[in-house]
């Protein structure tokens, strides 16, 4: 929920939520996790272009609307980038049957599918969203983790790991654990291009060591990519399509309860008070709430329940509340039971904090938002 940086540990949360930028030294020090760190959160500028593979083994369950999202992390993930810049570029996932490329440029973004001959375009969405094949490129993943108020306070807990190669070219590495026992991830390890700190390899272990979440550059060339390359297809006899809203894009937008600055312990990272959608939490340990439509809701109960859901206890006799887990993940699905308020939660974290995040929400009916 990245834009698209809480794609959050976003991406990892379930949801793309807006990242603030990050801007930081551009030492060139090896020794120096924070210069290392903040070389990665500021590599939004480096022209590059390449191959490369993300696995997931996040086995989300198939439910309304996020099918799209359990594929991403869940799979493997063979894509192509060329990057001018953080509002100029291309990224085509592979697939067996052909491509569908996603194309960034100054004020649109255009998606195109090979195989369906179908164009979509308009305006890059603002706000939260769900994660796209190009967030979890390493670099937008490794910026995407260290997006946010006081994330690059993560050095502190940073050690630098002996350079290695990754495609090709020399890379520095650092391991950022987790700082919070509440959190299912226990550390994230990045490996930077040593001349530019572009991010060419980021792991996400989970408390045992074992990588739940890999994207690493297959091949890679440090130059700006030729700009006819950039330029969105325009098929003759294909009208282009506008933009559907997914469910982090209708929530941020329409949802009508204002969330709270602080939940189960955790301050908002982005969002509450002024957009449907918030993020609470830092560095590795993440929780994303979206306020659902009282349908989907409750469709969603249904269907977390089908897919094997355990029950969430609640104090109020009408409130319903299931919990999913995959891996490090885990998503309740929250129906208050009020006729009004409905929630997807998701993040980071084990059970209690879900649950204390639940018991949060429904403990006191939110407030309409502002304006």
């Amino acid at each position: 929920m990245v834009a698209a940086g809480t794609a959050v540990l976003v991406v990892v949360a379930l949801l793309g939520l807006p990242g603030l930028p990050v801007r930081g030294a551009t030492a060139r020090s090896s020794a120096d996790p924070a210069a290392l760190l903040a070389r990665a959160a500021a590599s939004a500028t480096v022209a590059h272009e390449g191959t490369a593979l993300t696995s997931g083994t996040l086995g989300l369950p198939d439910l309304p609307r996020l099918t799209g999202v359990a594929d991403l992390v869940g799979s493997t993930t063979r894509t192509r980038v060329w990057w001018a810049g953080p509002h100029r570029w291309r990224v085509d996932a592979l697939t067996a049957s052909g491509e569908r490329g996603t194309y960034r440029l100054p004020g649109a973004l255009t998606t195109w599918d090979y195989e369906s001959e179908q164009v979509v375009t308009g305006p890059p969405p603002q706000g939260a969203r769900l994660p796209r094949t190009d967030d979890l490129l390493p670099p937008a993943l490794a910026r995407g983790l260290l997006s946010g108020p006081g994330a690059l306070d993560a050095a502190a807990a940073a050690e630098v790991l002996p350079a290695r190669r990754v495609a090709g070219r020399t890379a520095d590495g650092v391991r950022v654990a987790a700082d919070d026992d509440r959190s299912t991830l226990g550390a994230a390890e990045l490996w930077l291009d040593r001349g530019t700190g572009l991010p060419l390899e980021v792991s996400l272990l989970d408390r045992s060591g074992t990588a739940v979440l890999t994207s690493a550059f297959e091949g890679v060339r440090l130059r700006a990519p030729d700009a006819a390359v950039l330029v969105p297809p325009a098929p003759a006899g294909v009208m282009p399509l506008p933009p559907a809203p997914d469910l982090a894009q209708q929530a941020d937008a329409s949802a009508p309860w204002q969330l709270p600055e602080e939940l189960a312990g955790l301050p908002a990272t982005a969002g509450a008070g002024r957009a449907g959608v918030a993020a609470y939490g830092s560095a590795l340990t993440r929780v994303a709430v979206v306020p659902l439509p009282l349908r989907q809701g409750r469709e969603g109960v249904r269907a977390a329940r089908a897919a094997g859901a355990a029950e969430l206890t609640t104090a109020d006799y009408y409130a319903e509340a299931v919990l999913l887990r995959a891996g490090p993940l885990s998503a309740a699905i929250v129906d208050a039971g009020d006729g009004a308020h409905a929630y997807l939660v998701a993040g980071t974290v084990g059970p209690e904090l879900v649950q204390a995040a639940v018991d949060g929400l429904l403990d006191d009916p939110l407030p309409r938002r502002e304006g």
